[in-house]
């Protein structure tokens, strides 16, 4: 086996490469009569998954190649699936999408405030938001702005918390005239330190800008063109250079109804750029389109038909290869169910035991009843089934608005939902949570019955406690947007605001003395994102306190004296 893996991996000539191949711009298979895979070509993509995590970007494209020309020796319209993507425009319209302005600023939002209260991070107008957080807990909060005056164009901001979501600063701005997004999504690069913003324009352009986070170059690619849709997610390999992003997209093509579902993906180690293998992944008419990556290959796609109403859900099981996608799996009936927003999350777990939770919004069929919102589950492989259903009995009362989010590492199961309670005029902000079994109660997160909308949730890796951002529509003077969370609360820091008062040593492994010149009351532990974790009553003038059982890392200590309070960094080592 491994012989002949060798022979077909690092013995492709060149003219593998280029091929004899009449190459489709709209191929389209029915994926019922995909003939069977030859042994040789089943040993190809066990290698392809190895090398996802294992191999370089020059043995991922080997071995693509490589599975190119197996099929072609099986079914040539197979092969031809396999290619780069051309785009096709003038010259001035490729113009349209580089940006032109690029400038830093230092503004910063209020850092001493209750974590319960919503945090503004953008006064202004907003077309639309997302949000990523990093493993090291930084949180980017990425916006953008269509201006009314089409020669103006659009603006993309991106604010920067490296302190948890305490305060945040604007980190870039950029300007792109004579051009308007329809949404947007954002994929985090690490540690390559790349945040991937990808748009598709009202001129339906589907393309990526791609921000260089230390040297904060920005570079831009269109992936494909007449798209009016779209929704992207990443993997996590153990080679971080092999981080791949992949698609599935609503884009113009031929024949009845033009809006069909396609499916593309960038190559390694381009990060988020240069994208090949776009192939028709259906002849659904669609709409409301949503993509997930799961593990191992495996991605998850759902979307709405025009035609029928029904909603479907579409299973690749190595990496968006053209060749893999499996036949549609009609979720509901049109005739019977309504279905708005679909988001698909898949738990990090391989296809035969993964979990795939779909959220929407849903009504009986032609009715004019308030939206409840339904989640399906696919568990082991089996198809979905309703997993639960939860709604507001109130009139005029509905749930829109879904977005889901849940942890890179493997096996995690925890998926994180955000929802909009839309009540007359008024809305509120909730979560709720999967842990693998069942949902939480939900969580009210937004301050007011405002008009919430645009919401993106995400995690703190600090503690993995959820975070959101998201538009309140209600405010006069623009779309603002703002940053929360559920549990945390953040501590401002008063350095030695009482008079004399001392503690050492810091950092400290396990005990630190504390001294004050008047009885201390309370002591209070904090995470650095604000997560109490011991409080002490020494009622004492001098006291040690036992730090030894809590993880190494920054704390906050709060200190009560004499009706005084003093907020101190503690590293516990």
């Amino acid at each position: 086996m491994k012989k002949l893996l060798q022979i077909l991996f690092f013995c492709l000539i060149y003219e593998s490469m280029i091929g004899q191949i009449n190459f489709n711009t709209e191929a389209n298979l029915d994926y019922n009569q995909i003939p069977e895979r030859s042994e040789t070509l089943n040993l190809l993509y066990d290698q392809a998954r190895f090398l996802e995590n294992n191999g370089t970007p020059l043995e991922i494209e080997k071995n693509r190649l490589a599975i190119k020309n197996e099929w072609n020796n099986i079914d040539p319209e197979i092969a031809a699936l396999y290619k780069p993507i051309q785009i096709n425009l003038a010259e001035e319209e490729l113009k349209k999408f580089i940006p032109k302005k690029s400038s830093i600023s230092t503004h910063s939002s209020p850092t001493n405030r209750n974590w319960g209260d919503d945090l503004l991070i953008h006064e202004g107008f907003i077309s639309g938001l997302d949000m990523v957080v990093g493993e090291n807990g930084d949180i980017y909060v990425v916006g953008y702005y269509n201006d009314l005056i089409p020669a103006n164009g659009a603006s993309i901001f991106i604010y920067k918390s490296i302190d948890n979501g305490a305060s945040f600063s604007l980190f870039d701005e950029t300007t792109i005239p004579n051009i308007s997004y329809e949404k947007m999504q954002v994929i985090l690069f690490e540690p390559n330190q790349y945040l991937g913003v990808y748009v598709v324009t009202e001129s339906e352009l589907f393309g990526v800008y791609r921000f260089d986070l230390e040297t904060q170059i920005i570079n831009s690619q269109i992936i494909s063109t007449g798209v009016s849709d779209f929704s992207v997610d990443r993997n996590f390999p153990l080679n971080t250079d092999n981080t791949r992003v992949f698609a599935t997209f609503l884009k113009a093509n031929g024949g009845g109804c033009t809006i069909k579902v396609h499916s593309a993906r960038s190559t390694a180690g381009s990060f988020g750029f240069d994208w090949v293998d776009e192939i028709l992944a259906t002849t659904v008419c669609s709409k409301d389109i949503d993509f997930a990556y799961g593990r191992s290959g495996a991605t998850y796609t759902t979307y709405v038909s025009v035609d029928t109403e029904n909603s479907y859900v579409q299973i690749n099981s190595n990496y968006n290869d053209p060749a893999s996608w499996s036949d549609i799996e009609m979720i509901t009936d049109g005739d019977d169910i309504e279905v708005r927003g679909p988001t698909i999350k898949a738990t990090r777990k391989i296809i035969g035991s993964d979990e795939v939770l779909l959220f929407a919004s849903t009504r009986t069929q032609g009715s004019t009843e308030d939206f409840n919102m339904t989640i399906f589950k696919r568990e082991n492989a089996a198809p979905f089934v309703e997993f639960d259903s939860f709604g507001i009995s109130n009139n005029n009362t509905s749930i829109l608005y879904s977005d889901a989010w849940i942890r890179k590492v493997v096996d995690a199961e925890v998926i994180h939902l955000s929802y909009i309670v839309v009540e007359g005029s008024s809305s509120s902000l909730k979560t709720r949570t999967y842990d693998g079994t069942s949902l939480s109660s939900s969580s009210t997160i937004s301050d007011d019955d405002n008009v919430f909308y645009k919401t993106a949730i995400a995690e703190t890796t600090v503690d993995q406690s959820p975070c959101l951002v998201f538009g309140d529509k209600s405010i006069v003077d623009g779309d603002n947007i703002y940053f929360d969370s559920d549990s945390i609360v953040i501590i401002g820091i008063e350095e030695n605001s009482i008079d004399d008062f001392q503690y050492y040593p810091n950092p400290t492994s396990e005990i630190t003395t504390i001294k004050a010149p008047q009885t201390i009351e309370k002591v209070e532990i904090y995470t650095i994102t604000g997560k109490k974790v011991k409080d002490f009553t020494p009622n004492l003038i001098e006291t040690d306190i036992n730090l030894g059982d809590l993880p190494s890392g920054t704390y906050l200590m709060t200190i009560h004296s004499n009706n005084q309070k003093s907020t101190h960094k503690i590293i516990k080592k």
